[in-house]
């Protein structure tokens, strides 16, 4: 099956995917892919530890309160994910305490948005503690595995929300975008709603957020179009003995980390 990661690659350029998993050029660790991992590693132990804080609610705290709890251990989560990250970027020469810092106010953000979902539900539910939890709505479930023969896809969601009667999958994603989104971030959550649809079920929309606010990606006919076009073009990438041409954005390709790879 085909991760749904490439089409966004493919997408960003066809080259440095063939290049990468044909060609198999080994990809040394960049800054903003350890920095990214780091991320992801940090808003999964976040996620799973949400039950452990939705315990310790009581009716009687404030909303600040709330924030107090899940502010506590998120720091608690993302010192964790960059002890377990250790190795990695001593091998990007990226310093441990710097990288804490910078990914906090993404670890915050997340925290308050949060925090804020859990007091008002706690507050028209009259609930606390376990009873809160066993309700609560939505559940986060980070990092959701899914495939699909059907459309020789499969993925792993950053998170999806769970809402009883449906669901939402949120990608998140380091950095600011443009006025929309990147083309790859769009056809990645798109892949995704797919995925999820495929396994029955229902999707209203999917998110992605950046560093400067959330995105919703709403599907139509002409977006589901577009994930089966794209995929077909990374299969045959995937087969083909011929290297696509350059991307020729200079930009890009000075940041790419197979530029000593992309020859000829």
């Amino acid at each position: 099956m085909i991760p749904v990661s490439y089409l966004s690659a493919y997408l960003y350029c066809p080259r440095k995917l063939y290049l990468e998993k044909v060609m198999k050029v080994i990809v040394m660790p960049k800054e903003v892919m350890v920095k990214g991992m780091v991320q992801h590693k940090a808003l999964e132990l976040a996620g799973k530890a949400e039950e452990i804080i939705i315990l310790k609610t009581r009716k009687s705290m404030s909303k600040e309160d709330i924030r107090s709890l899940y502010e506590e251990r998120y720091r608690k989560v993302l010192k964790a994910a960059v002890l377990q990250s250790r190795e990695r970027l001593t091998e990007a020469g990226l310093n441990m305490a710097e990288i804490e810092k910078t990914i906090w106010p993404i670890m915050f953000q997340e925290l308050r948005y949060r925090s804020r979902l859990v007091h008002s539900f706690m507050v028209s539910s009259r609930l606390e503690g376990k009873e809160l939890w066993d309700k609560l709505i939505p559940k986060v479930k980070p990092e959701f595995q899914i495939e699909s023969a059907n459309l020789n896809l499969k993925g792993c969601i950053d998170r999806i929300e769970d809402y009883g009667n449906s669901v939402v999958p949120v990608e998140i994603k380091i950095g600011k975008a443009p006025q929309g989104v990147w083309p790859g971030d769009r056809i990645q959550v798109a892949a995704y709603i797919m995925l999820l649809e495929d396994q029955g079920w229902n999707v209203q929309k999917g998110s992605i957020i950046y560093n400067d606010g959330t995105r919703d990606i709403i599907m139509n006919p002409f977006l589901r179009k577009e994930v089966i076009d794209v995929r077909e073009k990374v299969e045959q990438l995937l087969a083909s003995k011929d290297m696509p041409e350059k991307c020729c954005n200079n930009p890009k390709c000075q940041a790419c980390s197979v530029k000593s790879g992309c020859i000829g």
